[in-house]
Parts: C-alpha cells; structure tokens; sequence
C-alpha cells in the first residue's frame, strides 16, 4: 500500500540526511531512506501515516489541485491522522457477525483517511468541478478507479447511516417493532449503494460525529483560518483529543453494532442487483396493471424497490395490492 503512496512524494531521497520537519519546502526535502522504508513495509497503517504527518509531508504526499489546496488549513493531515486511528480502534472493536477480510480493512481505513476531504471540489476541465477524493486515490496513490468509487460511496451514504443509527437509539431496545417504514427503506437505499461494503459504510458513519470529520476547505476564509490554528496545535503524538478518545469509542462501536444489526433483522443484507434482489414485478406486469408507459414505468418501479427494501417478505400479490392503490 504505502509503496505506492510514498512514490507519489516524488522527492530526492539520501542516506545522509537527517529527519527535520519544515526545514525547506516540501517538493525540496531530502527524506532518509530508512524512514520511507519502515512507512512502505509497516503492517501498521496508522503509524505511517503519523510519521508521515509528523515530518509535515502529507501534502506532498497526498497531493491535490493548486485551487483546492488553497482551501485546506496548513495542517490538514492532523484531521485525516485522528480519523484513520479512530477507524482503526473502532474495526478492532467491533465484533462484525462477518469478519472483515483485510481488503475490506484496507479501504475501511482509506475512506477514514481521506473523510475529511469528502466534500472538496476542483475546477477541472471546462470550468466543471470535480471531486478531490478520487483524484488523490487515482493520481497520488496510483490506487485503480474501483478504489476511487468505493470510496465516494461510503462517504456519500455515511450520513445517512448516521441518520438511521440514531433514530434506532432513540427507539430503544424495541427498535425492530417501531422502526418506520421510510426508515428501512433509507437503510435498504443506502446498502443497494454500498452493496457488500455497506459494513464499511457503518465504520464512516460512526466516524462522522468526531470533530477530526468535520469537511474540510468548504467553510469561509475565516472559519478555514480557524481550523487551521486548531488543527496545527493538535499533537501528532496524541492526535485525537480526550473527549472524541474516552466518549465516542463505545458509541463508535454501538453505531456499527446497530446498524448491522438493523441490516440483518430487516433482511437487507442482499438487497442489491448482484446479490439477486429483483422487482417483484416486471415491466410488463407494471404497464399491464397501470397503463404506465415509458419512463414512467422506471419511476414505479423505482417506487417498488423502496416498497420492498421495507417490506422484504412481500410476495408478488403482495406487490399487485399495493401498486392497485399507488396514487
């Protein structure tokens, strides 16, 4: 992994130099080789990326577009550091009913990692704006496209997680009875997008109440000044601070319980295409029934899906009684 990460710095490395952060500018450093060596072959993620951090190379590391990098406070790895050591605690934590494999680990960490960028934008071509994230995991990391989507998807459908996991808090313990319909059909929406990584999407969506996830470089001048003083006095030693360590580890961890909890008991854990969820009723069934024709056909059965994803035991008559009352 930090192969291809540490080759992104694009920096003249000797055996001679010595380790002082800050000295020159990043694209002038001259880092010692041993020190690249022991972040490329660490088994630990977390403490590459703070050693990383910690010589202020995180920038040249995980490069983004002149215009975005403006926007980010000078120590805006700090941020990205915490998350990934949170996401780290909260996967040894948790007790998943499926274990993790250890790519799935990876690209939990990765999205971690890169959570605080999840809403930076660049001016690309033709004036449009395109996303950092992807850029940073196709041109710093030289990690393939499938990362890169993997990776949008958890970030856009964490807070929706989030959303779901917490209105289940505040059901208490008979959340399986007085879940509401829109609420399973929000989770089941949210999984269809995540498909086999919607446990991953829990991990993110537990991250998302530390203050370290906060969006970065989308605030104003001012408020971006201000997480800068913040984030440049962290310590990159003891990079979370006490209150997100001590209150939110459990919570983390009732997050990801929770929703794969909910997931299971709403049988929504194969709700996706490729896992053989289909319509319970066809096109042609749909246009017989209602005389829909077109597009029109798409945006009923896209209201079926929903109707389902809440109701998973529904059989096909099931699905006739409720498109015969569909407004």
């Amino acid at each position: 992994m930090y192969v291809c990460i540490l080759h992104a710095i694009g920096l003249t490395c000797e055996h001679s130099c010595m380790l002082q952060p800050a000295l020159q500018p990043a694209h002038q450093l001259r880092i010692n080789v041993q020190c690249l060596v022991h972040a490329a072959s660490s088994p630990d993620p977390v403490r590459a990326m703070t050693d990383i951090h910690r010589l202020q190379l995180f920038p040249a590391v995980f490069t983004v577009p002149p215009d975005a990098a403006a926007k980010l406070p000078s120590s805006w790895g700090a941020p990205c550091v915490q998350l990934i050591a949170a996401a780290k605690a909260t996967l040894s934590a948790v007790p998943f009913q499926e274990e993790l494999s250890k790519e799935e680990v990876k690209v939990a960490l990765l999205s971690a990692l890169l959570l605080p960028l999840r809403a930076l934008q660049s001016q690309g071509k033709k004036g449009k704006t395109v996303p950092i994230v992807p850029i940073v995991i196709g041109e710093s990391m030289k990690w393939t496209k499938k990362y890169a989507t993997i990776v949008q998807d958890i970030h856009t459908q964490a807070p929706e997680l989030l959303t779901v996991s917490q209105t289940l808090q505040g059901l208490g313990s008979e959340w399986q009875d007085f879940a509401p319909e829109e609420l399973r059909t929000k989770l089941g929406l949210a999984v269809r997008q995540l498909k086999s990584n919607w446990r991953l999407g829990a991990v993110a969506a537990s991250l998302l109440p530390l203050s370290s996830a906060k969006p970065l470089g989308v605030d104003s001048a001012g408020a971006d000044a201000s997480e800068s003083e913040s984030y440049s006095t962290s310590s990159t030693e003891g990079l979370a601070s006490q209150e997100d360590t001590l209150a939110s580890e459990a919570a983390r961890v009732a997050c990801c319980k929770g929703l794969e909890s909910a997931v299971l008991a709403f049988k929504l854990d194969k709700c996706w295409k490729e896992a053989g969820f289909r319509p319970l009723l066809d096109g042609q069934q749909i246009k017989h029934a209602t005389g829909a024709k077109g597009p029109e056909i798409g945006k009923i059965t896209d209201e079926l899906v929903k109707w389902q994803l809440a109701h998973p035991h529904a059989s096909q008559q099931d699905a006739e009684a409720w498109l015969s009352h569909l407004d």
